[in-house]
């Protein structure tokens, strides 16, 4: 939950956040910096593929740094659909 201020008024909000952009374009500074601000944690890819292995979901590949500077694991969904997670790589905790 996060509290701001705005024209007089507090205002709660629930917030999902999802950084997407290419590589080096700042995902995970910024993820950090806005979870910092905002007071709502942030997550990296090996902590995010970690908490959906123990809920049962299959893990095709550990995250691992990627040449390009990300750091990139890979799980299905339910359906078998694949899905990328990635973080900056060194973001790991």
């Amino acid at each position: 939950m996060v509290e701001a201020w705005r024209g007089g008024r507090v205002i709660l909000a629930e917030l999902d956040l999802l950084a997407m952009g290419p590589p080096g374009a700042g995902k995970g500074t910024q993820g950090r910096f806005l979870g910092e601000a905002l007071g709502v944690p942030w997550v990296s890819s090996d902590s995010t593929v970690s908490a959906l292995r123990d809920a049962g979901v299959s893990v095709v590949r550990e995250p691992a740094d990627m040449p390009w500077g990300e750091r990139v694991g890979f799980v299905t969904d339910p359906e078998g659909n694949l899905l990328a997670l990635a973080a900056s790589a060194g973001s790991s905790t």
